[in-house]
């Protein structure tokens, strides 16, 4: 018998479908693609990245490398046969510089390197074993001192010290250049004859914490006949160039050496406005190690004239050339300590004690002696004029001219002087003026004495 129902207790549930458990989250497949895409972008970068030397060896690789080098200079670059590796050297079979009227300015061939990309992306300038050979088949000079190659590679006349990269290695170049002087870009009044330089054998060797050694054989020609040669041969420590003595020990020596030659090639630096002729032996050594410096030149059939003047200028059959002296220093007190325009103290004066200077002409001789005050020279030398140098003596002895000076410096100077005026401008012709004016007449006695202050 079942027991009566009881109307307030709860009634039993129904029986239901069972509940399905909560849903799980979605698996995150975009963080697994995403994380395998850059994975799958990194290796493929370090792969190109291992490959790049060898992309850059292949012929779409190196038209690349063309079109880069083109953007760096006005006219064209071509490249062929280039091969570089991260931990090989670089070479090159043929590179070509042109401008942008077409003119081969540049010529590279059979350039092989121990320089390395890795090293070179790391500033690393060790070249190791360097040869090729490099041409400049034609270099021209204008009448500011500036080159064609200045236009070519964008180069601004600059007054700032120039950076020298930290380059090592043994060089061993060949070649040759071509350099005229053209003056005027508008007019060929001033051109010279064009100088063919071979430079075949140029050595250089640079090893760290030691002198750069170099020896440096210029065969000239003109018009294909032999113009002489220079060679120049030494050490250099590069490390002291910005200092108030750097160490050099030099040799250069002339042999049969054309003026009008040198002159072209010496045009950038300041001659441009003067011809030279004639021919020149000889030698100069200087060591700023060992302080010393001499030399002896002679010249036959010398003759220098100011270009685009009528008149002629000077010329001698003989020449002789001797110069002896010293290099030294000495401290400064700190009232005269010196303070160029790059805002450096200097506290040593560099001096050269010029102990023979002399130079004999058809016409006579000149001998002079003096201390030349190389720190006040280089900082000021309109503001130091009376100290750039001292006990100074000079002898002139010739057809056209006498004179004898003496001072314990420039600012406490006297000189006798004598001249036959019409027999100077014949000798010296367009190169002797005074204000613009040529005296042909008369002769001239000068007196001139100095005093510091004045």
């Amino acid at each position: 018998m079942s027991e009566p129902h009881d109307p307030a207790a709860p009634l039993p549930a129904a029986a239901g479908p069972e509940q399905s458990p909560p849903p799980r989250p979605p698996k995150r497949k975009w963080l697994r693609r995403t994380l395998w895409t850059l994975g799958t972008v990194v290796v493929l970068l370090l792969v190109l990245l291992a490959l790049l030397p060898t992309l850059l060896s292949t012929g779409p690789g190196t038209s690349l490398a063309e079109r880069i080098a083109s953007g760096q200079v006005d006219g064209r670059v071509e490249l062929s046969g280039l091969s570089v590796g991260w931990l090989s050297g670089t070479k090159i079979d043929a590179m070509l510089v042109e401008d942008d009227q077409g003119m081969r300015v540049v010529e590279v061939a059979n350039f092989d390197s121990g320089l390395t990309l890795w090293s070179a992306l790391r500033g690393n300038y060790d070249v190791g074993d360097t040869t090729g050979r490099v041409n400049l088949p034609k270099i021209l000079v204008y009448d500011d001192g500036t080159t064609n190659l200045h236009e070519v590679f964008r180069i601004e006349p600059s007054d700032e010290e120039t950076v020298i990269p930290d380059v090592r290695g043994r060089i061993k170049l060949d070649g040759s250049l071509n350099v005229q002087y053209i003056g005027r870009r508008d007019s060929t009044e001033d051109d010279s004859k064009a100088v063919d330089v071979d430079f075949t054998g140029t050595q250089l060797t640079l090893v760290p914490g030691e002198p750069m050694e170099h020896n440096l054989p210029l065969a000239l020609r003109v018009d294909g006949a032999s113009a002489g040669s220079i060679v120049a041969s030494g050490t250099i420590d590069l490390d002291t160039l910005s200092a108030e003595r750097p160490t050099i020990r030099e040799e250069i020596t002339l042999t049969e050496l054309q003026l009008a030659a040198l002159g072209t090639l010496l045009a950038p630096f300041g001659l441009q406005d003067y011809a030279l002729d004639g021919i020149l032996n000889g030698s100069l050594n200087a060591d700023l190690e060992q302080e010393v410096v001499s030399g002896r030149f002679n010249g036959t059939n010398v003759s220098v004239d100011r270009r685009g003047a009528a008149g002629q200028g000077y010329r001698t059959t003989a020449l002789e050339l001797e110069v002896a002296g010293r290099f030294a220093s000495e401290g400064l007190a700190t009232d005269q300590q010196l303070t160029p325009a790059d805002g450096t103290k200097v506290t040593t004066r560099q001096l050269l004690d010029l102990e023979r200077l002399a130079l004999t002409t058809d016409d006579g001789t000149l001998t002079a002696g003096a201390t030349v005050d190389l720190t006040s020279l280089q900082a000021d030398p309109l503001a130091n004029w009376p100290i750039l140098a001292r006990d100074i003596t000079l002898d002139v002895q010739s057809e056209f001219a006498t004179a004898q000076g003496r001072g314990a410096n420039l600012g406490a100077f006297e000189l006798q002087a004598t001249a036959d005026m019409a027999r100077m401008h014949e000798k010296f012709g367009d190169l002797l003026t005074f204000g613009g004016a040529q005296p042909t007449a008369g002769h001239a006695r000068l007196t001139l004495r100095t005093r510091q202050g004045d």
